[in-house]
């Protein structure tokens, strides 16, 4: 298959949002806390809220925000570990809210009925998630050495004659 030429059919928007979940929660080992429908710019996409236990170096709460436009999909990411939940709320609602569609507004589509680039946009939204990750995983080892690191006390050295 050419996948040059897939297309997301814009009568299958909600198949295809489950399949992209059912993939996310089989690569994480992840199962879903919740589920919602959201809107922007017209345009429906889904807030899901998972938790893993897959890989134990890394947060196991994870929020996502996945919303097709123009046949490309996008999934932003919000990590956090679940006892961080209740502080981390206000920054993972100011980070969603703060993502907006900047095209064409009076060209916004889901899907298509013809053929595009669908994966350069996919792998785009890869690459992204990759190194999001990547920086979540950077921050929470510096985090780690800032609160563990022990203060330095100096050695006093003997006077010669005492």
């Amino acid at each position: 298959m050419d996948q040059s030429k897939t297309t997301i059919k814009s009568d299958r928007i909600s198949e295809t949002y489950d399949n992209f979940i059912k993939g996310i929660l089989s690569v994480s080992q992840g199962k879903v806390i919740s589920k919602k429908q959201f809107e922007i710019e017209g345009l429906k996409g889904i807030d899901l809220e998972s938790v893993t236990t897959a890989n134990p170096n890394l947060p196991d709460l994870r929020f996502r925000r996945i919303l097709i436009v123009n046949n490309t999909v996008f999934i932003i990411n919000f990590w956090t570990s679940s006892e961080n939940r209740q502080t981390t709320h206000s920054a993972k609602t100011r980070f969603f809210n703060s993502l907006t569609i900047i095209a064409d507004k009076t060209t916004l589509t889901h899907g298509s009925d013809g053929s595009t680039l669908f994966m350069a946009g996919y792998i785009t939204g890869i690459i992204l998630s990759f190194m999001f990750a990547g920086a979540v995983v950077v921050g929470i080892i510096l985090l780690i050495r800032r609160l563990t690191r022990k203060k330095r006390t100096p050695i006093k050295e003997e006077q010669p004659g005492n």
